[in-house]
């Protein structure tokens, strides 16, 4: 059976905004998330490969990377998912050697371990609850947990940005996570491996 990807597209939005950060950004730091964003992505693929998941599509955009498979069990969903954050985690090990890397990995892993969906950390938290309980009350019980986080994320922001006197970018970040992940609809049977 053929596994090989038959569609790679990378929206003009995303050059753009890469282009963008190699003249505004300092290189090294440039090349460093793009190397943390490969490594994750690279641990989805490696996954997804080794579960046997056939795919279709590879799409980057400026939400992240969409990666279209065919349907996919609760466990390989569970399996694919965590690949990403586990392998894109293992540069902060090697600090020393990279540590623009290393930084860029750990905020890359952070920022996709939250539990919203599709986030890699919201896909785990509604394949786990889901599996505990039936379907409707998995769906209750994640939507109250990643809201719950998403109150005290922004709570921890502006008191954080309060005590630094650090403005208003962490309550505009949580502000910008509140409105896109409020009401994200989880499933655990995706044919779409969304990857922010």
């Amino acid at each position: 059976m053929d596994r090989s990807i038959k569609n790679i597209q990378i929206s003009p939005f995303a050059c753009a905004v890469i282009a963008v950060s190699i003249l505004t950004i300092p290189m090294k730091w440039v090349l460093a998330w793009l190397g943390a964003v490969a490594i994750h992505e690279a641990g989805h693929l490696l996954a997804l490969v080794l579960c046997g998941v056939r795919i279709y599509d590879f799409k980057i955009n400026l939400n992240g990377a969409k990666i279209v498979t065919e349907q996919m069990q609760g466990q390989q969903t569970l399996i694919t998912t965590l690949a990403g954050p586990l392998i894109g985690a293992v540069p902060i090990l090697f600090a020393r050697l990279n540590p623009h890397l290393a930084v860029c990995s750990a905020l890359l892993t952070l920022y996709n371990i939250m539990p919203l969906f599709p986030l890699d950390g919201g896909r785990v938290l509604y394949c786990v609850v889901s599996f505990l309980f039936q379907n409707s009350l998995g769906v209750k019980i994640y939507k109250i947990i990643s809201r719950l986080f998403l109150i005290s994320l922004t709570i921890a922001c502006v008191v954080v940005s309060n005590k630094f006197d650090l403005g208003c970018i962490l309550p505009a970040f949580c502000l910008i996570l509140i409105v896109r992940y409020w009401n994200g609809n989880p499933s655990c049977k995706e044919r779409e491996l969304i990857v922010q």
